[in-house]
């Protein structure tokens, strides 16, 4: 994609309402505000995020709308819709008592967002996201067998058609008036169920005990509270098939946090190559231990359908 004639956006004594990996928030006035993007943010990968929010928006997943895509600072921006609202990570840490009642409500609205489907014109696929992301960093700490390894077990999931917002957790919900709203869905996409309760359960389970993770900690609960938030939301989520399948479904969407997790750290321009390599080195050897025999990423393995 070009670069192109575009507004430029001066946001120096903006207010800034949240950041991320990839941009900061800034309050434009009562009803806009601009996502502005870090200066490493190529155009299309910041067009590409402004398409998925804005097909998003007209399928009826509840979000902001996306506008303009302008110069902002050193970087690109989009005008996107305000929110005004809370998130749930807010509200349970000023409420704890609601950590149940908004789980099971965070699982019920994943569930009704899984049955919204898109075709791969309006939406990437989840598979092609995930190895885009792999190939930006972790791609360097892996053999080229690995690599291979790692591209064959992606390509080989069900490319499904499925709704997939792609880091989905409390901070990405927000409450107004009762009424449960997505942010942040610029990654959407087309794949596995799977993708999106592994986002939940890496920052319920994974990163509130992990020290390294202190700055990402992504739903704002110790370790208790994100035990009991996911066990409470992955019971809601399968429903009266939880008795039967949550041990083994459990173990799929763990390997999946796990390459999740080792994608993201990869990605850390805080930390040295030798600091991911020793960061990596154990979790993917227990990832590509996963794909092997009867593991849970196992080339032969059937997935439960309310992974899919």
């Amino acid at each position: 994609m070009k670069d192109r004639n575009m507004e430029t956006i001066n946001i120096e004594g903006l207010e800034e309402i949240g950041h991320g990996a990839t941009s900061r928030v800034y309050l434009l006035d009562k009803e806009k505000v601009i996502k502005a993007y870090y200066p490493w943010m190529k155009l299309e990968e910041v067009e590409r995020e402004r398409t998925a929010s804005r097909a998003s928006f007209r399928r009826g997943v509840p979000t902001a709308n996306a506008y303009e895509l302008v110069r902002a600072g050193d970087g690109y921006g989009v005008i996107y819709d305000r929110i005004q609202a809370v998130t749930l990570a807010e509200v349970i840490q000023d409420n704890p008592r609601t950590l149940k009642q908004y789980a099971e409500e965070s699982a019920g609205f994943l569930r009704r967002l899984h049955q919204i489907h898109f075709s791969k014109e309006e939406l990437p696929d989840t598979r092609q996201n995930w190895w885009q992301l792999c190939s930006m960093g972790l791609v360097r700490c892996l053999t080229p067998e690995q690599k291979e390894r790692l591209h064959s077990f992606l390509m080989s999931l069900p490319g499904n058609d499925t709704f997939v917002h792609g880091d989905y957790h409390a901070r990405n919900i927000m409450l107004r008036d009762g009424q449960l709203i997505l942010i942040d869905v610029g990654d959407a996409s087309c794949g596995m169920s799977v993708m999106d309760l592994s986002a939940m359960y890496m920052a319920c389970i994974i990163l509130p005990k992990q020290s390294t993770a202190k700055h990402i900690k992504n739903i704002q609960m110790n370790p208790e509270q994100g035990s009991e938030f996911w066990n409470t939301f992955f019971r809601a989520y399968l429903g009266e098939k939880y008795e039967e399948i949550h041990a083994d479904a459990e173990e799929i969407v763990k390997m999946f946090a796990l390459f999740r997790q080792c994608m993201t750290y990869s990605l850390l321009p805080s930390k040295s190559e030798d600091e991911k390599s020793a960061f990596l080195a154990p979790r993917l050897e227990q990832l590509f231990a996963a794909m092997e025999g009867d593991g849970p990423l196992s080339s032969g393995r059937v997935y439960p359908e309310a992974l899919l």
